[in-house]
């Protein structure tokens, strides 16, 4: 008797061990949703705040496409241009963790060594200039000058705004301004100032590591979980 009561009370207390590791492990996840704006290369707003054991959806209005990539959780998640893009994270890890933006990659022949533009020799005093299209909105121009490959530059041509002219002075070895932002229709003025020639050509120097289809991360915010 005293054998079947012993066994009895040992499969009592493994269930009780059994269920209690269940509902631990499964614990519910409070769901939280936030809305988020992606534009001009920056999110609105920058940080995120929530507490562990939550399961958080973003809701992210893009005006590009991409992928939003979040550090530590090792979660990635397409945007798209004009549309409202859904990425779910169950939140079981407290800290900061860094969220980074890819752009999408390229199919076109607008990262290819001179696809877009590609000036003649500019003596001092001279300038060249290009006209950003509306087939370019929502992407990343490099450009170069071919007489120094390391003098590099980008334009992130913006979907919505009014066109303008930018001017990029080329002096003392460097550009006035080597990242600038503009809307599609804008003029952009490359000027030589300095007693160098200068040839300024769109897309990556020849040789550079890049590749044609560019993948680049930029941290844009923070996703910070609190504990709870």
């Amino acid at each position: 008797m005293k054998i079947k009561i012993l066994k009895m009370t040992s499969v009592i207390f493994l269930l009780t061990f059994l269920s209690y590791g269940c509902s631990a492990n499964n614990e519910e996840f409070t769901k939280i949703k936030f809305d988020l704006t992606f534009k001009n290369m920056e999110l609105i707003p920058s940080n995120i705040n929530s507490q562990e054991n939550s399961e958080l959806t973003l809701n992210i209005t893009s005006d590009i496409d991409g992928k939003l990539h979040i550090h530590g959780y090792d979660i990635e998640g397409n945007i798209s241009k004009n549309k409202i893009s859904k990425l779910t994270i169950k939140l079981n890890a407290t800290g900061n963790f860094p969220i980074a933006f890819h752009s999408e990659e390229q199919h076109d022949d607008i990262s290819k060594h001179g696809a877009l533009f590609e000036s003649d020799i500019i003596m001092s005093g001279e300038s060249f200039s290009y006209t950003l299209q509306q087939t370019s909105s929502g992407k990343i121009i490099k450009f170069h000058d071919h007489m120094s490959h390391d003098l590099t530059g980008e334009i992130m041509v913006m979907e919505k705004g009014n066109p303008s002219e930018i001017k990029i002075f080329y002096e003392n070895g460097s550009y006035s301004q080597s990242k600038i932002m503009a809307a599609s229709g804008s003029i952009i003025i490359w000027e030589n100032n300095s007693q160098n020639k200068i040839k300024i050509v769109s897309g990556p120097p020849p040789g550079n590591s890049e590749t044609n289809h560019s993948h680049k991360e930029l941290i844009v915010g923070n996703l910070i979980v609190n504990p709870k």
